[in-house]
């Protein structure tokens, strides 16, 4: 008798648990993104190092790329600003700020950039743009 009690509950968990995986992908629920998974994706697609991204220097090949790496995570994950910016090169929450609006501009008035964070967007699986918005502490 035990057995069947124990075998019941275990077929109606793996049936919960299973509809709950359905129901997930139906609403479009996806793991959330990490900072690391962010960082190697803009990497890649860059061809730079996070040392040189994350470093001090202001050179465009480097800047621009680690802008938009804090401008996806206040845009993906659930940190804060100030989390961000020091996992982004040790940078101020006021830098991020600065970021997301200089990536949001960039977004809106430049095609090929555009089209790279479009692309960026895809390969992490983020369903959509969302653009910054002053009245808000995330995006």
């Amino acid at each position: 008798m035990e057995y069947e009690n124990e075998y019941s509950e275990i077929a109606a968990r793996s049936r919960t648990e299973s509809w709950i995986e359905r129901l997930e992908k139906e609403q479009g629920f996806y793991d959330p993104i990490t900072i690391d998974q962010i960082r190697r994706v803009v990497c890649q697609f860059y061809g730079r190092s996070p040392e040189d991204i994350f470093s001090k220097s202001r050179l465009r090949e480097n800047v621009e790329p680690r802008q938009i790496t804090q401008k996806l995570c206040s845009m993906a994950t659930p940190m804060s600003l100030i989390q961000i910016g020091i996992q982004t090169g040790n940078k101020d929450h006021s830098t991020v700020i600065a970021a997301a609006r200089a990536v949001d501009n960039l977004y809106e008035t430049d095609r090929k950039f555009r089209s790279q964070i479009n692309d960026i967007l895809k390969l992490l699986d983020i369903k959509e743009y969302i653009f910054y918005h002053p009245n808000n502490k995330k995006p």
